[in-house]
């Protein structure tokens, strides 16, 4: 949970999310072997002003097909 305001946060909360998937990944192991990781995060002041969304979510996509990757793929804030 974030109280206070905090400019840096969504770097912040990527940076602990892409730590949940290295921690899971050992010399030599293969990717498929990775467990979905979800990142929730729970704030006390809007972290996109210019919504009035209290939940989102977003999701790693491939930007030309469109398909969102099984794994690596959901970070909430609320």
């Amino acid at each position: 949970m974030q109280i206070g305001e905090d400019y840096h946060f969504d770097k912040r909360a990527i940076y602990y999310w892409a730590k949940l998937v290295t921690d899971q990944l050992g010399e030599g192991m293969i990717d498929d072997k990775l467990n979905k990781t979800i990142s929730i995060n729970i704030l006390d002041d809007d972290l996109v002003p210019e919504t009035t969304e209290v939940h989102s979510c977003y999701k790693i996509i491939n930007t030309v097909t469109g398909k969102v990757h099984p794994k690596f793929s959901v970070l909430q804030f609320a």
